[in-house]
């Protein structure tokens, strides 16, 4: 947003907004099945036309925000009605599925460095077995790896 009055020996400002990544906030209010607008926390790195995902589990949504939408209100109005309810503070990005499943698979692979296998464990709580992994840490690193191979740039390439 650029203001003042402009003429020679005026001062200008600016005003403007960075967006490092993917753009990344939280319902501020439930949403119903059938509900053409959800309310987020922050509206930074979002825009009309823009596609975004709902986070939810198995309630997982992606839907288009509406060329109506003023760019400013925390009400996000929808081309089309949204398929499922969500709660309050449910996750919504436009961080691609691909890059979502990536993390994922780093985090596993972290997690199998610390150990080879893990405790099988009864409905009281007690232990009972243990299980040996059946892939190893390199192979969740590669699997991360390969599904941000369509992210890779390099400069000076066409």
């Amino acid at each position: 947003m650029v203001g003042g009055a402009w003429g020679a020996g005026q001062m200008q400002f600016c005003q403007y907004t960075y967006v490092n990544g993917f753009a990344n906030t939280f319902t501020s209010a439930a949403i119903t099945a059938g509900d053409t607008s959800l309310t987020v926390d922050s509206a930074v790195g979002l825009y009309a036309g823009m596609t975004v995902t709902i986070w939810d589990g198995a309630k997982d949504e992606q839907f288009v925000i509406s060329s109506s939408w003023d760019g400013t209100s925390l009400t996000i109005p929808t081309v089309s009605p949204l398929i499922y309810s969500h709660t309050t503070d449910t996750n919504v990005s436009t961080m691609p599925s691909t890059v979502k499943q990536a993390v994922i698979h780093f985090i596993v692979a972290m997690a199998k460095e610390r150990g080879a296998g893990g405790l099988v464990i009864n409905e009281m709580g007690e232990p009972v077995g243990t299980s040996s992994r059946t892939t190893t840490q390199e192979y969740d690193e590669a699997a991360g790896y390969d599904l941000l191979d369509d992210f890779i740039q390099v400069w000076g390439r066409a």
